[in-house]
């Protein structure tokens, strides 16, 4: 009788147990792809730098800041934790990418997990399932598989913490989405979230608390890079803000515009050369991204939005306003869409 109860309890999980087997065995097929030009083989170059003693982020020192040359975008951590699993291999690439595309099948069933948590817990199995499934088969989710891109892992992370995250939590979630941005800044959209209770609350003790958590990972791995060279590392977290795409691969955009109208904006040919070279001039194609996520991070404090609502939100502002597109992207948004419509049908009240 114990077994049979057991199987009622655990049956949405052991029923996705075949699944999680025949994902397995289909991702099986995309091992044998020469993934040299993907950006792994880059992250892998920029730990061997750093295995060498050299700094990877002296590299953008005098460059562009427009277009993209391969430069080093993630926290050092990141390198680091390329570096030690590459050390478990004596540092051979292939074997590299066998060990991240693991990692990637276990994140992958971290999220089946929590979304088939979610959805147990306020009440829509079925909806959980089935959300469980798509993750487990769509296209998204085979790319950052075939090319071992740390992006499940670092969502699965960032999911994991908003999971995590309620009206009193005051260490784990931080810490886990600490972790998340240090290895990859997804999260950031997302980032707004975890103050909104303490700020409610007029609480800034535990808010300055919350930040420290929060940062305290990928600060205590970036400091001796930044004391190497502050303004090659400066320059190489924020050229994702400045840089412009390679080629029109999302059709016009924003970006398109303010540039073709950016003279009058600016009032003139003295405002805009005034304006060249500046920090503006390289924001400039983001302010809508600015703008919206702004707008959204208001109206979810004002009106106490769902906090799976705000992250799929969050996301999907990004993903509609950002001037550069990746087909990465696109696997961010997934699990917070199935979530957020969890938790707007669902009739239980879960923190």
């Amino acid at each position: 009788m114990r077994i049979f109860s057991s199987v009622k309890q655990y049956k949405w999980g052991l029923a996705l147990v075949p699944l999680l087997l025949l994902a397995v065995f289909l991702r099986s097929g995309l091992l044998d792809l020469n993934i040299k030009g993907a950006d792994i083989f880059y992250h892998y170059a920029e730990a061997m730098r750093i295995k060498a003693g050299e700094n990877p982020y002296q590299r953008i020192v005098g460059q562009g800041l427009l277009r993209n040359r391969k430069y080093p975008t993630l926290f050092p951590s990141a390198y680091l934790l390329i570096l030690g699993l590459s050390a478990l291999v004596r540092f051979d690439f292939t074997a590299l990418t066998f060990v991240l595309r693991s990692l990637i099948v276990l994140a992958d069933i971290l999220i089946v997990f929590i979304l088939l948590r979610i959805a147990r817990d306020r009440g829509l199995p079925f909806l959980g399932l089935g959300a469980a499934i798509f993750w487990l088969f769509n296209r998204w989710s085979l790319y950052n598989f075939a090319q071992a891109r740390l992006d499940t892992i670092v969502l699965s992370l960032v999911l994991l913490a908003v999971y995590l995250y309620h009206e009193e939590s005051r260490f784990w979630p931080f810490l886990v989405m600490g972790v998340s941005l240090s290895i990859k800044h997804i999260g950031v959209f997302i980032l707004p979230l975890f103050f909104f209770d303490a700020l409610r609350r007029k609480d800034f003790g535990k808010l300055v608390t919350q930040v420290l958590i929060l940062s305290s990972v990928p600060v205590i791995f970036s400091l001796p890079f930044v004391f190497r060279n502050p303004l090659g590392f400066l320059s190489s977290m924020g050229f994702s803000l400045t840089r412009v795409a390679a080629s029109p691969t999302a059709g016009a955009s924003w970006a398109y515009l303010l540039d073709k109208y950016r003279g009058k904006l600016l009032l003139g040919r003295f405002g805009e050369s005034l304006f060249l070279r500046t920090f503006l001039y390289y924001f400039f194609p983001r302010l809508p991204l600015f703008i919206g996520f702004s707008l959204v991070t208001v109206f979810a404090y004002l009106e106490n939005w769902g906090k799976y609502i705000f992250a799929f939100v969050g996301l999907l502002v990004f993903l509609a306003t950002n001037p550069v597109i990746f087909s990465q992207y696109f696997s961010w948004i997934l699990p917070f869409a199935f979530v957020a419509g969890i938790e707007t049908f669902s009739r239980k009240r879960v923190p």
